[in-house]
């Protein structure tokens, strides 16, 4: 059985160096109000509604191996 994760925290950098865990998804969880935040920021900036926003906001992801 292969086992993969997400969020790649310290907890699971050992199995995957042991091959415990074959990848995870560093979602950058400690980045995701910073992502909020700079999203506010540009619709405050250009006087946009909330109606006039996208309702989703893409963020960065990796594929962990090693």
């Amino acid at each position: 059985m292969q086992v993969v994760g997400y969020d790649n925290i310290n907890a699971i950098k050992p199995m995957l160096a042991d091959g415990r865990v074959l990848a995870t998804a560093d979602q950058y969880a400690a980045k995701q109000a910073v992502f909020g935040i700079d999203t506010a920021l540009k619709a405050l900036s250009g006087h946009q509604k909330q109606s006039e926003l996208s309702s989703v906001v893409e963020t960065p992801v990796n594929l962990v191996t090693k």
